[in-house]
């Protein structure tokens, strides 16, 4: 992480989309998801699964906005 900002020159165009992120660390909410996920309350949606030889084709998904995560198996 850093405190400066990225120079206009290191993004020419704005390509690349930059964000700032902020964490602050919460041990009791980190453990009810935690707690959560045991009791497997939690639900993650997969767009697509895709096998290790097809790596391209995940990469390319991940392109579409898939409304779920891409998943890569071995």
């Amino acid at each position: 992480a850093s405190v400066v900002q990225t120079p206009p020159e290191a993004n020419p165009g704005e390509r690349v989309k930059i964000a700032s992120i902020w964490t602050q660390d919460n041990p009791a909410k980190l453990k009810a998801i935690v707690d959560a996920a045991a009791r497997g309350e939690l639900q993650i949606p997969i767009a697509k699964t895709f096998p290790l030889a097809e790596l391209s084709a995940a990469h390319s998904a991940l392109a579409t906005a898939p409304q779920g995560k891409i998943v890569v198996t071995h």
